[in-house]
């Protein structure tokens, strides 16, 4: 009896690409340095993460096929500080380097992950073990948590 093939490892690759490149570039692009009290860096409290509308110098990033709508950045640093982090070390839990640094640009600190990760293409598998990863030890915790399954964070596949 001959197996079918349904492409399901190419599609969980697609969908894991495309929310990784999601919720890096989106969640880096959004946080601005702003001069101001202690160094203190402006986010936005809900944004979308796209990492190849975000980052288009970022070349051989998967192609996006999942977004992630309203990415609630204010409420993991909210998080991330309760567990008892503060300043940068709050930033570096999911970005490689410090977003209130002079001249931080939150895609070349994207690219900087992937490349450690093992480049562009890599995208989904960052992103996974950077947010999802987080989830799963929060739920296995018995802790409040983001969603761990995909259609939690993506929603909807997007029309091509």
């Amino acid at each position: 009896m001959k197996r079918r093939k349904s492409g399901r490892n190419s599609m969980v690759k697609t969908l894991a690409a495309g929310t990784a490149a999601l919720l890096m570039a989106g969640a880096a692009l959004a946080v601005e340095p702003q001069a101001g009290k202690g160094g203190n860096v402006t986010v936005p409290e809900v944004m979308d993460l796209n990492a190849q509308e975000q980052c288009p110098d970022i070349k051989g990033l998967p192609k996006d096929k999942k977004g992630v709508a309203g990415f609630t950045h204010a409420a993991h640093i909210a998080r991330i500080e309760e567990s008892g982090k503060k300043g940068e070390a709050v930033c570096l839990t999911c970005h490689a380097d410090d977003p209130s640094a002079q001249g931080w640009d939150p895609c070349r600190s994207l690219a900087k992950s992937l490349e450690e990760k093992g480049g562009p293409k890599k995208l989904a598998a960052y992103f996974h073990d950077t947010c999802k990863a987080c989830h799963l030890k929060l739920k296995k915790e018995g802790a409040a948590t983001g969603p761990v399954k995909c259609s939690g964070c993506h929603g909807r596949k997007r029309k091509k």
